[in-house]
C-alpha cells in the first residue's frame, strides 16, 4: 500500500506544510489548498496517489492558478493606484467658494415678507 511508506509519508508532509506556507503568503490561491485537504486521507498520505490526483486535476488547477494570478495582478494595481493617489499633495483651496455668501439666497426663507 502506497500510503504505507514513511519516505513517501514525508514528502506528503512536507509538500501539505510547504503548500500552507505559500497559501499563507498569497504566492498560491487558497482553493488549492482547500482542494488538497478535500482529498481522502489516503490520497494526502500518498505521494503516488497524490501525484496522479494532480495529473488528473492539473487542467484545473492551472486554470485556478492563472485566474487567481490575474485577480492578484488587478489587487496589486488597484494598490498602486491608491497609494499614488495618496502621495499627490491635495489641493483644498478649489472646495473654496469665492463668495461665501452666494447661496444664502436659495432655499427656505428664514424671514417672512413684510406685508404691502
Amino acid at each position: 500500500m502506497p500510503a504505507a511508506d514513511p519516505v513517501n509519508q514525508e514528502a506528503t508532509r512536507t509538500l501539505k506544510s510547504a503548500l500552507r506556507a505559500a497559501v499563507h503568503r498569497r504566492e498560491r490561491p487558497p482553493v488549492e489548498l482547500r482542494w488538497f485537504l478535500a482529498l481522502p486521507k489516503r490520497i494526502q498520505r500518498s505521494g503516488r496517489l497524490l501525484d496522479a490526483a494532480v495529473a488528473e486535476s492539473l487542467v484545473l488547477l492551472q486554470y485556478i492558478r492563472a485566474d487567481w494570478d490575474r485577480a492578484q495582478l488587478a489587487e496589486q494595481e488597484r494598490e498602486q493606484r491608491l497609494a499614488r493617489a495618496k502621495a499627490l499633495p491635495r489641493d483644498l483651496e478649489c472646495l473654496r467658494a469665492p463668495d461665501p455668501k452666494a447661496w444664502n439666497g436659495l432655499g427656505r426663507r428664514k424671514k417672512p415678507l413684510p406685508h404691502l
